[in-house]
């Protein structure tokens, strides 16, 4: 894992300033970071273990209907061609889909992060009430 993290940090570090830093908010970034690594920390074991349990089911559903109707081989090949063609339709909206709540979550996580980052300041003019008070009306 600490060698994904720093393919990733390389990758940021080294992206071009004006092609990039300037068109893609923190928020994104550090959500982009915190959902990589809160998927391998904690989906990702499951996802393999789910993956190999209906691997092996798979192959002893086809082991017990070949031996109990041997012609049903004929219809393998047209069952597995249709669940690639579901997978692949599926596929593409699940990524949109995480793609549209990575962009609706990026304000969110780069407004806490400029609020962390300038919080010495709104305390340094005395405008912690007012802060306070504008967020609140954001989440109302």
């Amino acid at each position: 894992m600490s060698t994904l993290h720093k393919k990733m940090i390389d990758r940021i570090m080294n992206a071009p300033i004006n092609l990039y830093f300037e068109v893609t908010p923190v928020g994104r970034i550090l959500n982009r970071f915190s959902k990589d690594i809160q998927v391998l920390d904690s989906l990702l074991f499951w996802m393999v273990a789910v993956q190999i349990t209906n691997i092996f089911q798979l192959v002893a559903i086809l082991v017990v209907c070949l031996v109990v109707v041997p012609w049903i081989i004929l219809a393998v090949p047209f069952l597995f061609a249709a669940a690639l063609y579901m997978y692949s339709v599926y596929i593409h909206g699940f990524k949109e889909a995480n793609r549209i709540e990575s962009v609706t979550k990026s304000p969110i996580i780069s407004q806490l992060g400029e609020t962390v980052s300038g919080q010495s300041t709104i305390r340094a003019f005395g405008k912690t009430a007012e802060f306070i008070r504008e967020n609140n009306k954001l989440l109302n």
